[in-house]
């Protein structure tokens, strides 16, 4: 279950005409090449990169789903971990399939029809998936209790998303990717899923895991 963020999110209705958030939410999606429907490993072949920040910035190019707003400070520290390259492997499988996530659910409503259990959120769309990029094991849509309510542990998950989803400019991103396992730095990807709304996914951190009860 997704946490509020610690300011009140925009919405329908909230006083803002529709027309006008749309056209704000709009200005938010990158600029996309003109492409014809990827599947998913089309998609992250075009992802793939020798850097995490070149990664990330490829998604900026290719996603028009995903909004990055991620420190690509923090990403770069990963460059030169044994690991690197099976984890930029992983992000760019993560970030497709943020993507066709985003895109199916906005095409589902843009019918007029019911998205479904299976598009209820991106772990259920990969459980759905007959051959995904990403297993839905890695999805985790929520913290252990004192990473998500002690004050170290919302801090550390407080991330930058646009004003337009969120007023303040900032939201707690409790949703996460396992980009690495095991021992440190066991990489995180943070992102918040808007789709229920605005219909973009901000990716607002990748980087060292973040503090939980078994850091110090």
């Amino acid at each position: 279950m997704r946490r509020s963020p610690p300011c009140s999110r925009r919405a329908r209705g909230n006083g803002t005409p529709p027309c006008a958030r749309d056209a704000a939410i709009a200005r938010l999606r990158p600029r996309q090449e003109a492409r014809e429907t990827w599947d998913a490993r089309a998609l992250k072949a075009r992802l793939e990169a020798t850097t995490f920040e070149d990664v990330l910035r490829r998604a900026g190019r290719y996603c028009a789903s995903l909004v990055i707003t991620a420190d690509p400070d923090e990403a770069r520290k990963l460059d030169h971990h044994q690991k690197a390259a099976q984890w930029r492997g992983r992000l760019a499988d993560t970030l497709a399939t943020m993507q066709l996530y985003a895109e199916a659910k906005n095409a589902a409503r843009a019918r007029g029809g019911n998205c479904g259990p299976e598009l209820a959120n991106l772990r259920a769309y990969c459980a759905n998936q007959p051959s995904p990029l990403l297993s839905d094991k890695k999805v985790a849509l929520n913290e252990g209790q004192l990473a998500s309510t002690s004050p170290r542990g919302r801090a550390e998950r407080t991330f930058r998303v646009p004003r337009q989803i969120a007023e303040c400019g900032t939201a707690v991103m409790v949703e996460h990717i396992r980009i690495g396992d095991g021992s440190p730095p066991a990489p995180r990807l943070h992102f918040l899923d808007d789709t229920d709304d605005s219909g973009l996914i901000v990716i607002g951190f990748l980087g060292d895991h973040r503090y939980n009860a078994s850091t110090n």
